[in-house]
């Protein structure tokens, strides 16, 4: 029997190792359902974030979804207002078809659409044959191309997808493929349909196909299936189509796009059965949305609160806005506040400044580790400033500050001018006042002069003047 000391010490070096042991996150994502698929893939498309993985790069036969590299070289190589005429080796083209004729004239849109809504293989080695001139040509556009889509493991020998000990792919490589097929709207647009009506041809009456992807539409209790022992219609909410393919060989695949609320995911699925495919891609959907969520961390050209100074500016600061979009994939129970930012700007840049200057960087957290980060760019171009830029005065102020320095000169002007003719005034003034004392001054001098002769004349000599004698 273990001492009470001894127990006390193996508690406290249990409890120091669980103290120890980094804590677990208060939310996690649920089991991921049991496949039939023997591969398989589930990816955030917004942020490519790969949630689950199974058997990813194991190299298996794809079947149809070779159509998705056939599909991407028609987009741009092909015209699509042209006429594809079908000779005897496209009319007699296995598998699923649309049985065109030799000879038989068809749009290219129209077979581009065949080619994946419905998935036959005739229109494939038209749509080759009218790209490359032979089948053989078009297969090493095809290998060239997944080179230039940066996939490695992927090699096909035919633009169907029928059997073939040297075509082959891998989960990982066609959700890679898919994800940049449906960047292309057109692309998207065109997998997205449940059905497509071919117009009458010079040898056919009007078709009209049905998809091959039972997640657009399908509701028929034919068609049911079980997924985790519930019966369900393989029509799925938000389903937006991508490709399916089943050869004996490669059974079922499917790849498969869907979209909830703000959140797009991709499934891949390999090797299942026929409908095994679509109960697999149903289960991975359902657990990627219920145990996952994108959020948008920062929006390309959203102006900030912060401002960097300018030097020698025609403005002595300038705005900052959000370069790019940030998504992220979170657990659909965590808060939003689970994301921060921080703003790190620079503390000056000198003018001339042109929009979309880098001028510093907005980071991401999501509770407190750094996921991405964007540039912050000015808003607007700052031209070089005025003489007062130096001292930071924007131009604006200083356009006022010399208007006000002018107004002030010209009202000085204005008053030294008056000034000095006020002056000019009262000194002609007083010269005049002074001339007119003076001339009174004499006048008055004058007279007294003569009273004083007078007065002499009559002292002297007795003389009288004119008005005395009378």
């Amino acid at each position: 029997m273990k001492s009470p000391k001894r127990l006390l010490s193996l508690f406290l070096a249990a409890l120091l190792t669980v103290l120890s042991l980094p804590a677990a996150p208060a939310y996690g994502a649920s089991a991921v359902p049991k496949l039939e698929a023997e591969a398989a893939m589930v990816i955030d498309m917004t942020t490519g974030d790969i949630l689950y993985k199974q058997n990813e790069e194991q190299m298996i036969y794809p079947a149809s979804t070779t159509k998705l590299v056939t599909a991407l070289i028609a987009l741009d190589k092909l015209d699509m207002s042209a006429t594809l005429v079908a000779d005897q080796e496209v009319a007699a083209t296995l598998g699923t078809s649309l049985k065109l004729k030799d000879g038989e004239e068809i749009n290219a849109k129209d077979a581009l659409n065949v080619l994946l809504v419905a998935s036959c293989n005739d229109c494939a080695v038209l749509i080759a044959k009218a790209i490359a001139g032979s089948t053989y040509e078009f297969v090493n556009m095809m290998n060239d191309k997944l080179l230039e889509l940066g996939v490695s493991n992927t090699h096909f020998s035919n633009p169907h997808g029928l059997h073939a000990e040297d075509h082959y792919s891998t989960a990982s490589d066609l959700a890679k493929i898919a994800m940049i097929c449906m960047e292309d709207p057109r692309f998207a647009q065109i997998v997205a349909q449940a059905e497509y009506t071919v117009p009458a041809t010079n040898k056919s009456e009007q078709r009209t196909v049905l998809s091959t992807n039972l997640l657009l539409n399908d509701e028929t209790d034919t068609n049911r299936i079980y997924v985790d022992n519930e019966l369900r219609y393989c029509k799925y909410e938000g389903a937006m189509g991508v490709k399916t393919g089943y050869t004996k060989a490669a059974g079922g695949c499917l790849i498969e796009a869907a979209q909830k609320g703000d959140t797009r995911i991709l499934t891949v699925v390999m090797k299942s059965s026929s409908m095994g495919r679509f109960a697999d891609t149903i289960k991975l959907l359902d657990w990627a949305f219920a145990n996952f969520r994108t959020v948008e961390c920062t929006h390309e050209g959203s102006v900030l609160e912060g401002y960097v100074k300018v030097k020698n500016g025609a403005f002595n600061k300038v705005g900052v806005r959000v370069q790019d979009t940030i998504f992220y994939t979170i657990p659909s129970e965590a808060a939003d506040s689970i994301i921060t930012t921080r703003l790190t700007l620079d503390a000056s840049t000198k003018a001339p400044v042109e929009e979309g200057r880098v001028l510093g960087v907005l980071e991401v957290y999501e509770s407190g580790l750094k996921v991405g980060s964007t540039n912050v760019v000015a808003t607007e171009a700052i031209e070089k400033g005025g003489i007062l830029s130096v001292f930071g005065i924007e131009d604006h102020t200083a356009k006022i500050i010399w208007t006000s320095l002018i107004a002030a000169v010209v009202a000085i002007v204005a008053l030294l001018t008056g000034y000095v003719i006020y002056m000019r005034r009262k000194i002609r003034r007083k010269k005049a006042e002074k001339a007119a004392r003076a001339r009174a001054r004499k006048e008055e001098e004058l007279r007294r002069r003569q009273m004083w002769d007078r007065d002499y004349d009559r002292a002297r000599y007795g003389k009288q003047d004119d008005e005395d004698r009378y």
